[in-house]
Formats: C-alpha cells, structure tokens, sequence
C-alpha cells in the first residue's frame, strides 16, 4: 500500500500544479482498517516528505500514548515535513479521541530551499466505517483562518489543494494547520446506537447523554466528554444552550 500510495503523490504533485479548485481522486484498498484515519503530505515537486496521519479512535488518549507514531527525523534534505506538536511530544501518527476540537500540525522546512518550488497539500481519508457520513472535514492555516479547505471525506477519497510557493527557507516552521472533523450538527452526540454514535440529527438521545453528564468535568487534560459542547471542562447550560439552538 505504501508503494502506490507514492505512486499516486507523485501524481498529485503533477496535477496540483496544474489546477487551481481541489482535484479529488477516489481511490480503493482491500487492506483492512480499524479506524478513521485521515492521512496528509505537502508536497512538492524534487523534494522528499513524510505521512502525517490523524487517527480518531474511541479509546484513544489526548497526549502521548501507545497509538502515537513518535516524530524521527530523516537526515536527507531538503525535505518538507508535518509534524504535530503536541504537549511533551511530537510525533508523524497522531492518536485522537474522537470527540476532539482539532488537532494541530507545523509544517517545516528541512535544509535550505532557495529558487521557488511548486507547493501543495494532500488529504487521503480512511473511513471504512462511515463515521464522517454526519461530520465534515475542515482545515486552515492559523495565519489564515477564514480560507478554509474541505477535503473529500469520502472512504478511500484523495484531495490536493495548491498552496503558495516556498522560497528561500532554511530549516524553519513555515505554518501551523489546524484540522478537525465537527458534526455537521450542532449538539449531535449521540443516537439510539449510543453515545458518539452521530446520526445528523438533534433529539431526545443528544438531549438525555447530555443530561448523563450534566455538571462532570472533562476527562484529564483535553479529552473532553461527548457533553461538553464548547470544549469548557465542563457539561452545563451553556452546552445545553449550544444543543438547544442548533439548526
């Protein structure tokens, strides 16, 4: 899978310098997958990268832990590289709860760059079993928040976006992305298969997980309950509020 998944980079990198709205590009593996996972590299033409990779599990744990791919760093250069930078920890693979607000990653610059080099961002997704079908995908430069992209959220779906080009760089943060994967409505946390099961709709199974956790406090450090809507530490009127005057 990592061979044609090079082979398919290389070929983005072609394409995106070639169009200017996002290029989608469905694609099929029989590998099987276990969680949603959504893959990025930015790209460029000459130039090595690495995977970095968001993976939102259930179990999973805000902070370093056993699912997190610790950062290494690769001596050949010039290389372009997306790292998270985490509290205590960097890390390539991400492990992610679930019902998390984003997740963060700096893009560097490794060795020197100097004439202008064609630049672009990849998103691949793995959702085998439909947990996007009621959030969405959204990302941005923190520099530039209000220009946001939206990959394909489709399973097996890729999507190239053309960024600026990079010049005279020498070992440097270049830019920090936010990514994240909010419900498409507001307040839905659960369904009548459970909690964090979304179904695309505010009702009466939102409203009573809600009042299950009414007044706890957010798990240790950013593992936030499915109740608490506004990520506050804590399920109380201001969630409600939240769930009650979503559209």
């Amino acid at each position: 899978m990592k061979q044609t998944l090079e082979k398919l980079i290389n070929f983005g990198k072609k394409v995106g310098r070639k169009t200017i709205a996002a290029v989608v590009i469905p694609l099929i593996f029989s590998a099987p997958v276990r969680a949603l996972n959504i893959y990025m590299w930015n790209n460029s033409s000459g130039i090595s990268t690495n995977t970095f990779v968001n993976s939102y599990n259930a179990d999973a744990n805000e902070g370093a832990d056993l699912g997190d791919y610790h950062y290494a760093p690769v001596p050949d250069t010039p290389r372009l590289e997306i790292t998270s930078n985490e509290p205590g920890f960097r890390a390539e693979w991400n492990n992610k709860p679930k019902n998390t607000p984003y997740s963060e990653m700096e893009f560097s610059v490794k060795g020197r760059i100097t004439s202008p080099v064609d630049n672009s961002i990849t998103f691949y997704v793995e959702d085998p079993n439909g947990e996007l079908e009621h959030r969405t995908i959204i990302a941005y430069d923190v520099s530039n928040p209000n220009d946001v992209y939206y990959p394909a959220k489709s399973n097996g779906a890729m999507t190239i976006f053309p960024l600026p080009s990079l010049q005279n760089r020498l070992d440097e943060i270049y830019a920090t992305w936010h990514i994240a994967t909010p419900s498409i409505v507001p307040g839905d946390i659960a369904s009548e298969e459970g909690i964090g099961k979304l179904d695309g709709k505010r009702d009466m199974h939102d409203i009573q997980a809600l009042g299950n956790s009414w007044l706890t406090q957010t798990y240790e450090g950013e593992n936030f309950s499915w109740g608490d809507l506004n990520y506050d530490g804590i399920d109380n009127m201001i969630d409600f509020a939240i769930m009650a005057n979503s559209n």
